[in-house]
């Protein structure tokens, strides 16, 4: 199956929604607090990486806020923060697919390695122009809100019924 890079992106630039809830599970390294490394404070370096430099520290600090028994690997309960309704409406489940994806042993476990690993791939299908760097174009756009719904004009006169003759009696 083969999954556009928008749709495996658009849940990368959410992991920051995320963070609060994952950080109740693993408080960050020494260090890496808000503010800390790329994102400038945007969920303690979270934001989307940039440069292809910037792939492996990012998907190292997810890694540590999702490995909240700190076994080295992700596992299914550590991906249950996703299944939040807040989250999953912000694109939560399309994340946790992209991680699960991740998973090239296929055990059920994504290592950091792994994760490190899918990230990259990641980054390569989003840049499109193979320079090391996401230009504004190459990032995932939000998606177009849907058009409002149309809904017909009130009619300028009553129907008439047969119990209700329009001459009123």
């Amino acid at each position: 199956m083969t999954l556009r890079p928008i749709t495996l992106i658009v849940p990368m630039v959410l992991v920051a929604a995320l963070a609060g809830s994952a950080a109740a599970q693993t408080p960050p390294p020494p260090g890496a607090g808000p503010g800390a490394g790329m994102g400038g404070g945007m969920g303690g370096g979270m934001s989307l990486p940039r440069t292809s430099e910037e792939v492996a520290p990012w998907s190292a600090r997810i890694f540590t806020r999702l490995d909240a028994n700190q076994d080295a690997s992700i596992t299914g309960n550590e991906l249950a923060v996703f299944a939040n309704p807040t989250v999953a409406a912000m694109g939560g489940s399309r994340m946790r697919a992209m991680i699960v994806q991740s998973d090239t042993s296929r055990d059920s476990r994504i290592s950091a390695e792994e994760l490190a690993a899918g990230a990259q791939r990641m980054f390569t299908r989003m840049d499109r122009d193979g320079d090391g760097r996401l230009a504004d174009d190459e990032l995932p756009q939000r998606p177009a809100p849907p058009p409002p719904i149309a809904m017909p004009p009130p009619a300028s006169t009553m129907p008439t019924f047969p119990d209700n003759p329009p001459d009123g009696g």
